[in-house]
């Protein structure tokens, strides 16, 4: 055998002879997710509504806002708005009188909406949404731009300039001291990013060199297909990443944590399960965060969300997950906004914000959901630290993780569980608790299924084995 190298992980097997090290994982990858800060870009308002068979009411809005911002997500996307009448008309105007000071509010505008007789952007035209912005005084634009369609980067350039121009002049005033936070959103990315590359880097280097007192703090990109491989998304994304910096805007935001300027936000949408992968892989490919709703929830599939992806950054070691954000109220500001959006509970299996998400399910190491072995160095870097023993549950605040008892539990994992349920009790020992799991398989080569998780079910197996209900 020779050597490969996938996503930049050798495989070489010449280490066991020259007595090199060899690594399994990918470190420079694992070491940019782990250094990098992460902005949070909050969609919550307006992507989990998207596809879904009810919508938001203006109070479902207003919990939704305020479980976000319990978060310490202050950039918020606060509507879309068009010519027909949406909700976000009255929602905006309750926010407006709200008068919320702490908060950075954005919504979303067409680069146009009229074309003149020969097909072209109608000049001087102002769409819908910026003149609704003026009124709400929601002064941060985000211009969503298709760039696969029919005009070329100039007319693109020079139909934003205007439009800048215009925000600049016309919509409220940011807080002082601040500059305004306008976006551009590449909508197609990955369309155009197959059709016509050259267009949207052009499009990307004019901004770029647009004047400081007009230029958008930033780029946004979104796979809205759910279709493009993880390594295919970040080169694209590395692409439009390497000509901002070469064109004088690069992210002054990695640099101190503080200024926003040149940012490269990402938002992908969900429906081959490639999406958490995708944007992983895009942070390590230049982007500084991402622009999505803190739950799954929205569009045909969903999308990835940014408590899955804030846990996945912490887990990997990253601190400025920790200090930025509450972390601790991600995974109940999720179900939260899961719940308002589908009138359900968060699916069982969803990861991370799931109630199965954070359980303890086995005795034993190696698997997901069981025992962490205190010997393993995860992420192979030479070092057992912290990183290695992450803990889900600690993460999001809980301090033990729920026990879920079934036919592959440890005795003490029963337990365990029996103590959390009912508290400490000297009966509670091992010795029952293996006839307990006797018990449970006798139970189903009986034919008889019941859960024995929850305080009656672990109380009805209690007494199967001992005769009484749990000491207590």
């Amino acid at each position: 055998m020779g050597s490969s190298s996938i996503s930049g992980i050798s495989s070489s097997t010449s280490g066991a002879s020259t007595g090199q090290v060899r690594s399994r994982v990918n470190e420079s990858k694992r070491e940019l997710l782990r250094n990098m800060k992460i902005f949070v870009l909050d969609n919550s308002l307006r992507e989990s509504t998207m596809g879904q068979v009810v919508g938001h009411s203006i109070g479902d809005k207003l919990k939704v806002f305020d479980a976000t911002s319990g978060c310490g997500f202050t950039h918020q996307i606060v509507g879309c708005f068009s010519s027909n009448r949406r909700v976000d008309d009255k929602f905006a105007a309750v926010l407006q009188e709200r008068k919320h000071s702490d908060r950075t509010f954005y919504s979303f505008s067409e680069v146009y909406e009229k074309l003149d007789d020969k097909r072209r952007f109608f000049k001087n035209h102002v769409p819908t949404g910026l003149k609704k912005m003026q009124t709400f005084g929601i002064p941060n634009p985000i211009i969503e731009v298709d760039c696969a369609a029919d005009f070329t980067a100039s007319e693109f350039l020079d139909q934003l300039t205007f439009l800048l121009q215009w925000s600049s002049e016309n919509m409220s005033a940011p807080p002082p001291g601040q500059k305004r936070m306008t976006f551009i959103n590449l909508r197609d990315f990955p369309v155009s990013m197959i059709e016509c590359p050259d267009k949207v880097l052009e499009l990307v280097q004019g901004i770029a060199m647009m004047p400081p007192s007009i230029r958008p703090v930033g780029m946004l990109q979104e796979e809205p297909i759910g279709e493009y491989f993880a390594d295919e998304v970040a080169a694209w994304n590395q692409e439009v990443r390497d000509t901002m910096d070469a064109n004088g805007w690069p992210s002054l935001f990695q640099q101190d944590g503080e200024t926003l300027d040149g940012l490269l936000l990402a938002h992908v949408h969900k429906q081959w399960g490639l999406a958490d992968a995708v944007v992983l892989d895009v942070l390590a490919a230049g982007a500084d965060g991402v622009w999505c709703s803190i739950c799954e929830e929205g569009a045909a599939m969903g999308h990835a969300s940014s408590c899955v992806t804030l846990a996945n950054l912490a887990r990997l070691g990253n601190k400025d997950v920790l200090t930025r954000y509450q972390t601790q109220k991600l995974a109940t500001a999720a179900r939260e906004v899961t719940k308002l959006t589908t009138n359900k509970n968060v699916p069982e299996r969803q990861i991370v914000y799931g109630p199965r998400a954070i359980e303890s399910v086995f005795g034993f190491s190696g698997i997901a959901g069981g025992a962490a072995d205190a010997s393993f160095d995860k992420d192979g870097d030479g070092v057992i630290d912290e990183v290695d023993h992450f803990s889900l549950a600690k993460f999001l605040g809980v301090e033990e993780p729920p026990i879920r008892v079934n036919s592959l539990s440890s005795p003490d994992l029963v337990v365990r569980r029996l103590k959390q349920c009912f508290g400490d009790c000297p009966e509670f020992t091992e010795d029952i608790t293996k006839l307990m799991l006797v018990k449970m398989i006798q139970q189903l080569e009986d034919n008889i299924e019941f859960e024995h998780t929850s305080p009656m079910g672990i109380s009805m197996l209690w007494k199967e084995v001992t005769g009484s209900f749990h000491p207590r």
